[in-house]
């Protein structure tokens, strides 16, 4: 399926960047980058999951907040 091989590309992205900055505690960070980078390839649901986890870990960001209403507009 199409959207495994996107998701499987995308985790590598993701996996090659938190390796490039490794920082013992970005807290909401990777997340948040995950977030956009599945919302850049459509993959909405997949978005929203991971910024909910970040505003899990820093409540009321405002980065993460905005990210999220965005793709929930897209969304509805």
């Amino acid at each position: 399926m199409e959207n495994e091989g996107i998701k499987k590309r995308v985790l590598s992205l993701w996996e090659e960047d938190q390796k490039r900055h490794e920082v013992e505690d970005q807290g909401h960070l990777p997340y948040l980058n995950l977030g956009r980078l599945y919302a850049s390839k459509g993959m909405l649901i997949h978005a929203v999951k991971e910024l909910e986890q970040a505003l899990i870990l820093s409540p009321g960001e405002p980065s993460c907040i905005a990210a999220l209403q965005h793709i929930q507009s897209i969304m509805n």
